[in-house]
């Protein structure tokens, strides 16, 4: 059994088997884009699976090494990630200022704050079966649509000056 097959053996259990079989899913045969940023109430709803189950599950997952959790504090003009924390408690300012807008917004835990999964760079986790890692480990900026930031100009263009992009769901 490889480590990836124990540590989703190990998550199943202490969390909901329809949560754990689709994360496994997701991690072998996903493309790499959905393997990053993933917010787990939009994953719950698309995948018709309760929003609890699916936070216990990832949660689970980032205990056991399998997913890392990032609490990102989000432009509300350009939904950029203005600063990405590993942790709650370092979100340590009072007002962040997004260097795109050049706009600087006051931080409030519910409206300018994500919480989001990426599946681990480990390479027993995220090998697929060419043996080639996912490329999501570039860590370049996308925007919501998943353009590169260079090209949100464009996206503004198609969808509008008012954003750079309208496909961002409010959340």
């Amino acid at each position: 059994m490889s480590e990836a097959e124990t540590l989703f053996a190990t998550l199943r259990q202490s969390t909901g088997d329809d949560a754990v079989t689709m994360l496994e899913r997701m991690v072998r045969d996903a493309p790499d884009h959905a393997l990053t940023k993933i917010n787990a109430l939009d994953l719950a709803a698309k995948e018709g699976i309760g929003e609890e189950q699916v936070i216990a599950a990832l949660l689970n997952a980032v205990g056991l090494g399998i997913f890392e959790m990032s609490w990102n504090v989000m432009c509300p003009s350009c939904a950029g990630v203005i600063s990405a924390n590993k942790s709650l408690k370092t979100l340590d300012r009072a007002q962040y200022h997004c260097a795109f807008c050049a706009a600087g917004y006051e931080t409030t835990l519910d409206n300018l704050v994500e919480v989001t999964f990426t599946v681990s760079p480990r390479p027993n986790i995220t090998a697929r079966s060419s043996g080639a890692r996912p490329s999501i480990f570039r860590r370049i900026w996308r925007s919501c649509c998943g353009r590169s930031r260079s090209k949100a100009s464009t996206c503004r263009q198609e969808n509008g000056p008012s954003s750079p992009c309208d496909c961002r769901k409010a959340r």
